[in-house]
């Protein structure tokens, strides 16, 4: 449930007070977007997000970490993050050119509601590899500056809280990269293990060459093993401009995305897909595939998602609607029968039925209520396309019967315990022939 503040998302810029042993970017210098990536979501044009940057698909993220994501009232770029249940949360970057970078990043607390839930600290470094046992050695943090994002947003999960890293007020605000920067987000000490380390978004910055700028001298690498200083810890965070945005050819090409990925992301096994959760009649079964799970469906170039459906004879695909996505419905075994409802509107809104064989293709408009039931009496499959790398999806039962009982009943236009009843009996995402009585 998002907070009920009703305030556009706006940013609370935090400068993290950390120390490094690198030179500083020549006065004057200016720093450039190199790339912004969305984490854990599906890739955002510049049209569509609110602080007129492009934003890559997830990528360059640590291995094993996971994805949650919550719509609106926020904006697209902050609908999603990246968390791990374990260690930290890192996403090493590829650099363009040696050069000085920082990065920016961004939170909202989608999950928690609640101060002192989700204690963090942050790290960088520059050429570094994290390896087990996958802690901030070798990285520049201070992690007495802990973060708790739900209080610096005001108690909001509208409210976005970006940290330019490292800081400028320490006298030394960048490091020195020829390779990768590693952004880690650690949990903090003795917090709770349901404190789980997450990211919204990430924007790699470089030092260019300002107007007034004095050249550029290439620092002296300092050696690995030296130990970083920590700050004395501070009483609160200090405030950084956000950096400007920058035009369009500043940000990462198309093939330049595409190399990230290895030739067998782009093929999909059926085995490597986790069925969605929910009622699975016997011999059903439905295999959704999204960039949370293959992030190379996000990419700009491609931007879809699909699902592989199995139903049991007479079992149906319940009623359920895309909010982000159309679908191509493509029958690889069996007939089925598919509906979909209209908008509301003038002429009054139509109830569409079709009955699709092998090879048949159905078509279903975003955001429409639809189903498919496998009703000749023998097995279904089908493949849906979507139109979107985040398709979502609203099962139309459960979400009803979620809104407060005295409404449900009242749409029914029955007594609060008979809809009750019925909404006890609701399943999603497929169910069995209904029931004789």
């Amino acid at each position: 449930m998002m907070a009920s503040r009703s305030t556009a998302a706006v940013a609370v810029v935090l400068a993290l007070l950390v120390a490094s042993a690198t030179a500083q970017a020549p006065a004057g210098s200016v720093w450039d977007s190199v790339l912004v990536i969305n984490s854990g979501g599906p890739a955002v044009m510049a049209a569509n997000s609110t602080d007129g940057f492009d934003y890559l698909a997830d990528v360059y993220y640590s291995p094993g970490s996971l994805t949650w994501s919550q719509p609106a009232p926020v904006p697209p770029q902050h609908q999603s993050l990246r968390y791990t249940n374990s260690g930290p949360l890192f996403y090493t970057v590829p650099v363009p050119t040696p050069g000085y970078y920082r990065v920016n990043l961004t939170f909202n607390e989608l999950y928690h509601q609640g101060p002192n839930r989700r204690p963090m600290y942050v790290g960088i470094g520059a050429d570094h590899t994290m390896t087990a046992p996958y802690n901030d050695s070798g990285l520049v943090v201070d992690d007495t500056s802990v973060l708790d994002i739900w209080s610096l947003a005001g108690g909001s999960q509208e409210v976005s809280v970006s940290i330019v890293f490292p800081s400028p007020s320490t006298g030394v605000s960048e490091v020195w990269a020829t390779s990768t920067v590693t952004a880690a987000v650690f949990r903090a000490a003795n917090s709770a293990s349901t404190a789980l380390p997450m990211l919204g978004t990430l924007q790699l910055l470089k030092a260019v060459p300002g107007p007034n700028t004095m050249p550029m001298a290439t620092p002296t690498p300092a050696p690995t093993t030296a130990p970083m200083s920590t700050p004395a810890p501070t009483t609160s965070p200090m405030a950084t401009p956000m950096p400007p945005p920058m035009g369009p050819n500043q940000y990462m090409t198309l093939q330049e995305h595409r190399n990230a990925f290895a030739a067998s992301d782009f093929v999909v096994p059926l085995s490597s897909i986790i069925p969605a959760p929910g009622s699975m009649p016997a011999g059903s079964n439905v295999l959704p595939a999204t960039a949370s799970e293959f992030p190379v469906l996000a990419m700009r170039d491609l931007n879809v998602a699909f699902t592989h459906v199995d139903l049991a004879a007479d079992t149906h695909q319940v009623p359920h609607t895309h909010p982000r996505a159309a679908e191509v419905l493509l029958v690889t075994a069996g007939t089925v029968d598919v509906w979909f409802v209209e908008e509301n509107g003038s002429p009054a809104p139509r109830l569409l039925r079709n009955t699709v064989a092998v090879d048949g293709v159905a078509l279903f408009p975003r955001g429409l209520i639809h189903g498919v039931a496998c009703t000749a009496g023998a097995p279904c499959s089908f493949v849906s396309t979507h139109t979107h790398a985040d398709p979502g999806v609203v099962s139309v039962g459960p979400s009803f019967c979620n809104a407060p009982l005295a409404d449900v009943a009242a749409a029914l236009g029955v007594p609060e315990s008979t809809a009750a009843t019925v909404c006890g009996g609701v399943v999603s995402p497929l169910a069995a022939a209904q029931p004789s009585s």
